[in-house]
């Protein structure tokens, strides 16, 4: 009798590499930075709890709208959080299906394309649902003080959580799967951030024609039923976040808490979320089935093409002068990489985007700024904290892969006469100037949006300069001294581990400017909108020039520390 051949691998067995990766990862943070990165997740989920705790709390203050208010709120807050998640897991599984180097010597073995579907999903799900986890569970859970919520309300939030993110990780893998085999293969990336483009503006149009400034203006409704119409009109009763929505808020007692309306089971809403992510989960594998095959080999053929003839620009710069130093050598050799690759310079056009809607979104802002409900102080730091998120994103998505982006051609810069601080300063003169000129201009335009006066305009230019110079240095260093040399896509390198770690750094960073600030921004406050740099007041109360300087001080450490750990390691690395 002959041996039963051995079963195909199923996609427990595939994530075996990713596994091993996973674990190997703990252990090397096992130590001192173990502790590091639990202490940044937890000051990062404490800010967000806080905030949200701040957010509910403010609509507890209006007592008669304060039901309707909690539950838009958070359908709102959950919509941002799935579309998110959705558009990044998008990217994600589109490299994990398609780009990654070990497809071609799996798919000649015997491995069923569902599970190996299945497996790639499940990873570009872990690489993008920890933002749930870490940002959307705290603040969400801030409500739960002001609704007098019990236990179980949180445990629901969270299932309900683990659900959305499921569900979005599979309608984002069928839309890749879909996409690979309708789209030419040599434009398919370029497809694929224009689509997501596309797809951002829609739904950011969608929300601005309900006109949600008219909720805080005076003479927004004519009366106070027109205005609970318009927030009935606000989200819809069905779909992924309002079953959510309506699942966590039926835990609520009636007889304990004023926001629960009537005793109902969460159970019908949950069985619809969880029905809708078993159903997507299944159309998932059965479009892997019928398309992965034949959309893998046409993603290849967009994959090493030829060469194409130079255009003017090109030949503009190759006629220019030798660089006077190497580092502005590499800082040109980067910049030619960047646009001759249209994965890397197509993703300024959601940049763009990103930053008109920063920039108009402040004219609600300045709504409330006239109304006196904000003042100069906390449009300063509100300010600091969107630009700094503009910042951080940028940053973790084009200067912490920088040197990774290297890979297997590290052996150039190895055999060359450059030093590893030289090969630092090529990635900070390459990344450093359009990112800080982008701070600058984004800080400088709200400011002038909100009609904040010219002192507090330097100060969020100057706000704009530290801040930028310190989380620039702090990716570009860290990068360096922790550098993916094996993942030929940059999005998978900023979605790391230590890209997470990276960006929490970042944000640490910026609170502790603000912190550091926060006297000198309060004596500009106190003094009022006709306070002078040369009044000797505004020198001596609170000493806030000497608070300035701490707070430059702080940046310019994190920028070297940084800078000089990752030129170590990197010398290291490459002397070895």
């Amino acid at each position: 009798m002959s041996p039963r051949p051995p079963a195909p691998p199923g996609p427990w067995a595939l994530l075996a590499p990713q596994r091993i990766a996973a674990r190997e990862a703990a252990r090397a943070l096992w130590g001192w930075r173990l502790p590091l990165l639990g202490a940044l997740a937890l000051l990062c989920a404490v800010g967000c709890y806080l905030l949200g705790d701040l957010l509910f709390g403010q609509i507890a203050r209006l007592e008669l709208l304060a039901p309707l208010l909690m539950r838009k709120t958070m359908g709102f807050i959950l919509d941002f959080f799935v579309w998110s998640l959705t558009f990044s897991t998008a990217i994600s599984a589109f490299s994990t299906l398609y780009l990654a180097q070990d497809l071609p010597r799996l798919l000649q073995s015997p491995v069923p394309l569902p599970a190996l579907a299945a497996a790639r999903v499940t990873q570009a799900w872990a690489q993008t649902s920890w933002m749930l986890l870490l940002f959307a569970l705290p603040l969400l859970a801030g409500a739960g003080v002001r609704l007098g919520a019990p236990a179980s309300f949180h445990l629901t939030l969270l299932l309900c959580l683990t659900l959305i993110s499921v569900s979005s990780a599979a309608l984002a893998s069928c839309a890749a799967l879909v996409f690979a085999r309708l789209v030419p293969a040599k434009r398919l990336q370029d497809a694929m951030v224009l689509i997501l483009l596309t797809a951002f503006v829609y739904f950011y149009l969608r929300f601005q024609a309900s006109d949600p400034a008219r909720f805080f203006r005076e003479d927004g409704f004519r009366d106070l039923m027109e205005m609970v119409r318009a927030l009935r009109g606000v989200g819809g009763e069905r779909g992924l976040s309002a079953w959510a929505v309506q699942a966590t808020f039926a835990t609520l007692d009636p007889a304990r808490s004023p926001y629960a309306s009537e005793a109902v089971s969460p159970l019908p809403p949950l069985s619809l979320l969880a029905a809708t992510t078993v159903a997507l989960c299944a159309l998932c594998v059965t479009l892997a089935r019928w398309l992965y095959l034949s959309g893998f080999w046409l993603a290849q053929e967009g994959i090493g093409g030829g060469e194409r003839s130079p255009g003017l620009l090109t030949r503009r710069r190759a006629r220019a002068a030798v660089a006077p130093s190497p580092a502005a050598a590499l800082a040109r050799r980067d910049w030619r990489q960047f646009w001759r690759t249209p994965a890397q310079w197509t993703q300024l056009l959601l940049i763009g985007s990103l930053v008109g809607v920063y920039v108009f979104n402040f004219q609600h802002l300045n709504a409330g700024r006239l109304g006196d409900l904000f003042s100069p102080a906390l449009v300063f730091f509100v300010h600091v904290f969107f630009s700094g998120l503009v910042l951080t994103t940028l940053c973790a998505r084009f200067l912490y892969p920088s040197v990774s982006g290297e890979g297997k051609a590290l052996w150039v810069l190895a055999s060359a006469p450059v030093s590893a601080r030289e090969v630092l300063r090529g990635k900070l003169r390459w990344g450093l100037p359009p990112i800080l000129g982008l701070a600058v201009a984004l800080s400088l335009v709200g400011g002038y949006i909100t009609r904040l006066s010219a002192p507090w305009l330097v100060c969020l230019g100057w706000a704009s300069c530290c801040t930028s110079v310190a989380v620039a240095g702090l990716n570009v260093g860290l990068g360096a001294a922790y550098p993916k040399l094996h993942l030929p896509n940059p999005m998978e390198v900023s979605s790391s581990l230590g890209g997470v770690v990276c960006m929490l750094l970042s944000l640490l960073s910026l609170a502790l400017f603000a912190l550091c600030a926060y006297p000198c921004v309060l004596a500009i406050d106190i003094i009022g909108p006709d306070a002078s740099f040369g009044d000797a007041a505004f020198m001596i109360q609170g000493r806030p020039a000497l608070f300035a300087l701490l707070a430059t001080a702080v940046s310019g450490a994190i920028y070297l520390a940084a800078t000089w750990w990752g030129a170590r390691r990197l010398a290291a690395r490459l002397c070895a």
